[in-house]
Order: C-alpha cells, then sequence, then structure tokens
C-alpha cells in the first residue's frame, strides 16, 4: 500500500509514540498503517487532513480514556455547545508548540515538559505504553479489514496485470451504469 501519511507528519508521530509514549517501533508502525488504510479509505481524506499540524491528528493518544470521555462530554462554554476536548487539544497543541516567538525548530524535550505540566494541570499524565487508547482502537481496526483489503489489493494487482499483456485487455469485466441517460 503506498504511504499516505507524509514522512513530516510520521516523523512527528513517530517521536511522540516512540520516545514520549514509550511505544515499541512495531505498535508505531501498526498505528501508521491504520492511517494510510484510513487515509487510502477516503478519496480526499488527504486534502482535509493536511490542513491540520501533525500533532492535531494524535492528541489523543496523549490522554486516557476515560479523561477523554469526560471532556467529550463537559461544556465550557454552555451558549456554543462545543465540549471541551475541543478546547483542551487546542490549548494542549498550543503548549506543545510553545510561543509564537520561540516557532522553528520545537525544542522536542522542552514540548514533552510542558506537556507534562498541562496535563498535570488537569491532574493528568501520558496513558502507560501498556495502555491502548480509545483513538488507538478507532485507527486499529485494521486487522478486522486486513483480509478484505489484501484481496482488493491482489485484484487490483491481477487487472493491471492483464492490462499490461497486449491483446487480453478484452477478458476484463465491464460496469455499465444504466441510470445515466
Amino acid at each position: 500500500m503506498r504511504n499516505r501519511v507524509r514522512n513530516d507528519y510520521s516523523r512527528v508521530w513517530r517521536r511522540v509514540c516512540v520516545e514520549w509514549l514509550g511505544w515499541p517501533e512495531s505498535r508505531f508502525e501498526r498505528f501508521l498503517h491504520a492511517f494510510n488504510a484510513k487515509l487510502k479509505a477516503t478519496d480526499d481524506g488527504a486534502t482535509w487532513f493536511y490542513h491540520e499540524p501533525p500533532l492535531y491528528h494524535i492528541i489523543g493518544l496523549l490522554v486516557t480514556e476515560e479523561f477523554e470521555e469526560r471532556l467529550h462530554r463537559e461544556v465550557r462554554k454552555a451558549r456554543y455547545g462545543s465540549p471541551e476536548w475541543v478546547y483542551f487539544r487546542r490549548e494542549l497543541l498550543d503548549t506543545i508548540d510553545g510561543s509564537p516567538l520561540s516557532r522553528g525548530r520545537l525544542d522536542w524535550t522542552a514540548a514533552r515538559e510542558r506537556a507534562v505540566e498541562h496535563l498535570a494541570l488537569y491532574r493528568q499524565k501520558f496513558p502507560s505504553p501498556k495502555i491502548v487508547t480509545n483513538y488507538e482502537k478507532m485507527g486499529a481496526q485494521l486487522p478486522v479489514n486486513r483480509r478484505r483489503d489484501q484481496a482488493r489489493d491482489e485484484q487490483q494487482q491481477e487487472k493491471a496485470d492483464l492490462l499490461r499483456q497486449p491483446g487480453l485487455y478484452t477478458m476484463l469485466p465491464v460496469q455499465v451504469n444504466l441510470s445515466e441517460g
């Protein structure tokens, strides 16, 4: 499968997942593979995906299930109805990035310390490497679909192989849409 997650995103994610959270490399690779599958499943997914910075997409890995669920239930501003999670995610991203004056090359050690301090305000800390978060579970639905995806990839490869053989392209099935006039 072609890698849909850009290298700049996967480098940031690897640093956070492996160095900050203590994941083994194999777990990170499974997570990255699941994200690739998600992006591949949506035709224009990558278009919107890259409007946010890399950390935005993995903030859910930095908190426990219970804490994330609590933040989704709580509402900071009743007038707007936005869950606390929306505010927390943006605050944690800004905290990790540092002040606008220090933007540029990120000091990962200082960024981790800022993230730990921000979580401590909520009496929270990074999940243990032994814990699989809700966010990871949602992205890790790949094993269930792996056989189907593998079969589809094999079918596509067979069709491509047939197209490369001169004179055999007529064996491919043709789909006709009768609803169009």
